[in-house]
């Protein structure tokens, strides 16, 4: 997984989000973008992909609480 080689390539593991999705493969991007988060130490580009996929998924709840825990980090930041 290119989240364990190089934690640190934001762009290239946002694609690899990106692409799981476009490949309807929805439940492993969301793992994906969840994990991608813990160890990115709550980017916002992360949470912002992962909360939009969370409301095409109809997880509105989960999606509003994503963006704000991101938004959150940053006033601590």
């Amino acid at each position: 997984m290119a989240l364990k080689k190089n934690p640190k390539d934001f762009e290239l593991v946002r694609k690899i989000g990106q692409t799981l999705i476009k490949a309807h493969f929805y439940e492993k991007a969301v793992t994906y973008y969840k994990a991608a988060i813990k160890s990115s130490g709550q980017n916002l580009a992360f949470c912002y992909d992962l909360a939009d996929l969370l409301y095409r998924l109809k997880r509105n709840e989960t999606a509003i609480e994503t963006i704000e825990n991101g938004l959150r980090s940053l006033d601590q930041q």
